[in-house]
């Protein structure tokens, strides 16, 4: 079963990586490319385009180079334009200029060349790319086929709810209104669903639209007064766009605006490259409820350089400098704050210079819906969490997917509250059923046993007693009157309760201590007669007492004074006394006295 299961998440994995490999290879700014195929990332100059702004890169599912575009022209992957390829109707100098995407299915022979015009030709048009021609290295078999009038700057894509199918996203410039076009089997949908929201209108069309890998998310970078930013619920089952969330710039941003947009690939975090008086990156968690209140987690992540910013697959966040010979890069997007780790120079381009824009994909491939990781103690109850925000009809959760896939559980919600009974290393997963359709998110979690604290039964000291408190082999503990000792002697009565921490896991104890005043034994006769048998008297205690005693004849003469530890020999003034009965009195401080009496036997 073990191996089994191994299989099945190398194998979802793969899946995932291969869907990511279809933007394996970058070509943008002038001249430059990235290789993501080998794992790492290596900058060439090796293209023959030159990309002022917006580009798109085609690429196979294993990452092969198909052709790239900057709108106005396609080259093939020898790097010559394609037969056809120099008769588009885009413009490369806009942000969004050109998407490429493959028709629906797992051996695509033609790729839609999506591209945008708001100014030359005021259209938004496609191309049809059959890669099937020209001896595999593809033509251009259908031309500039009109979609819509008078587009923004802006363009984006993301997957339908099935899967298989694709949204298309333009705006509008002279108005508020959104246009997706569903790419799927049949081609490219001639009638578009329209969403006309109320935002304020945007003074010049350019900025981003991007939406988040999950499709849950749609965000339009603009400038309109004070509004830089509109992040809008994006339904990719209907392709509507709606609720959108304004941001507003305030005195730490005065005349700013949004250019660049990227999420991480959880879709947890949307990354904003502001630009105006002062360029700055800004980092929102889109767990935030209620969604009116993201704007409020702002998180400065860098000052200076920035335009477009891109997903990778190496899961990290590029961001364009432009005229400049590197790329700045989020290397942790997935995480908040300071931890996203943002480093300006990044990646060396060389001679070439980085230009305004990076290349648009389909946003849906970068998906990688993940469990949270977590540090968990067994028997604690926890909360299991997607880390991102997504759309879902149910989630079915295996709490122990690599031992025990029978254990299921059905949600619908992004969590779970479950307890793991024993430590261990775990693999949770969790099913997101939408549309018909299953995405698997996966998130490794460590059970670390609970310390075990016994500091034994409630018990009872005597007057002089102590008591060894020993917490065990932990990391550390903590008392209740804010001791940190492992190890400690009490003799005070109280309730003492500890809880000892090793790592995340804490286990406590409690023990309840009276005191008791000492019983004490006076022997009622003894022999002083030097055979070394019973010759002395004294107090017998169960612990160390302070005491004293005083020893009186029959006539009340005093004969003898003990202090603690002390023995009567049975002696009056260094001689011999009397046989006879004598009586003492004990002494014992905060206590009544105790009277007795003692016969002495020769």
């Amino acid at each position: 079963m073990r191996a089994q299961s191994a299989t099945i998440v190398f194998l979802l994995s793969l899946l995932a990586a291969m869907g990511q490999q279809q933007a394996g290879k970058w070509y943008f700014g002038d001249s430059l490319s990235l290789d993501f195929r080998q794992g790492g990332v290596v900058a060439q100059v090796n293209s023959a385009m030159f990309a002022p702004e917006g580009c798109a890169t085609a690429c196979d599912i294993q990452g092969n180079l198909l052709f790239y575009s900057n709108g106005r022209k396609i080259w093939n992957r020898n790097n010559v334009v394609m037969e056809g390829g120099d008769t588009l109707r885009g413009e490369a100098d806009v942000t969004q200029s050109v998407l490429c995407l493959p028709e629906p299915g797992d051996s695509p022979r033609l790729w839609y060349v999506f591209t945008n015009s708001p100014n030359t030709y005021r259209r938004l048009s496609y191309s049809v790319v059959d890669m099937n021609a020209a001896g595999g290295l593809g033509a251009v078999v259908v031309h500039n086929q009109p979609l819509m009038q008078g587009p923004s700057e802006r363009l984006a894509a993301v997957s339908h709810c099935n899967g298989r199918d694709v949204w298309v996203v333009a705006h509008r410039q002279s108005n508020n209104r959104f246009y997706s076009f569903l790419l799927s089997d049949e081609g490219v949908a001639s009638q578009p669903v329209v969403s006309d929201l109320l935002l304020p209108y945007d003074l010049n069309g350019s900025g981003y639209l991007k939406a988040s890998p999950s499709g849950r998310f749609m965000a339009m970078g603009m400038r309109s007064g004070n509004v830089y930013l509109a992040l809008m619920l994006f339904d990719n089952s209907r392709g509507e766009l709606s609720e959108p969330v304004l941001f507003s710039v305030d005195a730490s941003m005065p005349y700013s605006y949004c250019y660049g947009l990227a999420f991480s690939h959880d879709s947890r975090y949307m990354y904003a490259g502001i630009g105006g008086e002062q360029y700055r990156i800004m980092q929102y968690d889109l767990g935030t409820l209620p969604r009116s209140d993201i704007p409020l987690t702002g998180y400065r992540v860098s000052l200076g350089n920035n335009y477009a910013l891109q997903e990778a697959p190496d899961g990290r966040i590029y961001v364009a400098q432009v005229n400049a010979s590197w790329l700045g890069c989020v290397l942790h997007p997935e995480r908040g704050g300071a931890a996203c780790d943002y480093v300006p120079n990044h990646l060396f381009l060389g001679e070439n210079r980085c230009k305004q824009g990076l290349p648009s994909f389909n946003q849906s491939i970068f998906s990688r819906p993940s469990v949270s990781n977590r540090a968990l103690c067994e028997h604690q109850e926890v909360s299991l969490r997607l880390t991102g925000s997504y759309v879902m009809d149910s989630v079915v959760w295996i709490p122990d997917f690599l031992h025990n896939q029978l254990e299921k559980y059905t949600t619908e919600c992004d969590s779970l509250v479950f307890a793991f009974a024993t430590e261990g290393e775990y693999l949770a997963a969790a099913l997101l059923w939408h549309c018909g359709r299953v995405d698997t998110a996966f998130g490794p979690i460590s059970v670390a046993a609970a310390p075990e604290v016994d500091l034994g039964v409630d018990t009872v000291l005597f007057e002089g007693q102590s008591l060894l408190l020993s917490v065990g082999v932990v990391d550390s503990c903590f008392w209740n009157d804010g001791s940190t000792e492992l190890q400690r002697w009490i003799s005070q009565p109280a309730t003492y309760w500890v809880t000892a921490y090793n790592g995340v896991c804490s286990g406590s104890d409690t023990l309840a201590i009276r005191n008791q005043v000492a019983p004490v034994f006076l022997p009622n006769v003894f022999t002083p007669d030097g055979n070394g048998s019973n010759d002395e008297w004294k107090p017998v205690f169960p612990a160390e007492t302070s005491y004293s005693v005083s020893v009186f004849d029959r006539f009340g003469a005093l004969v003898a004074e003990l202090a603690n530890g002390m023995a009567w020999d049975g002696t009056c003034g260094g001689s011999p006394c009397a046989e006879g009965v004598y009586v003492w009195v004990l002494q014992r401080e905060a206590q009544q006295p105790v009277y007795g009496s003692v016969m002495v036997i020769r």
